[in-house]
């Protein structure tokens, strides 16, 4: 594809950074995509983190939802799923059935940057207390 575009300008025009291996970067048109399994979820869902809907309107999901392919393709947000990988770090797992592998190697494909570090609730001073 001979789109090239730089990073902020890609995410305003819908494109896909993958943050590992090549750091590959894909326009709208190339990008991979993710498909909804409608007998399965039907026209609304909703995000499994923030519980506010999601709308069904095609068999091919959107930039802004992911597909939990491992959890019966259920629909995320993918700002949500990005807040998640951010605390969590090496810890980072699907949120419905707690599948590490599998669930990593298709978001990493899918944009969702894994920091390489450990999770939030592990660093220094962020430690909860239990008296």
């Amino acid at each position: 594809c001979p789109h090239t575009y730089h990073l902020n300008c890609g995410f305003d025009n819908g494109c896909l950074m993958q943050f590992y291996d090549k750091y590959r970067s894909y326009c709208n048109s190339h990008r991979p995509v993710q498909y909804f399994d409608k007998s399965v979820m039907g026209n609304t869902t909703e995000c499994p983190i923030c519980r506010e809907g999601i709308k069904v309107e095609s068999l091919i999901a959107p930039l802004d939802v992911l597909v939990m392919e491992c959890c019966n393709h259920t629909p995320i947000h993918r700002e949500c799923l990005q807040n998640q990988a951010d605390c969590s770090g090496y810890f980072f797992r699907c949120p419905m059935c707690n599948n590490e592998k599998k669930f990593n190697s298709l978001m990493r494909i899918m944009g969702i940057n894994v920091p390489l570090s450990d999770a939030a609730w592990e660093k220094e001073g962020r430690r909860i207390s239990v008296p």
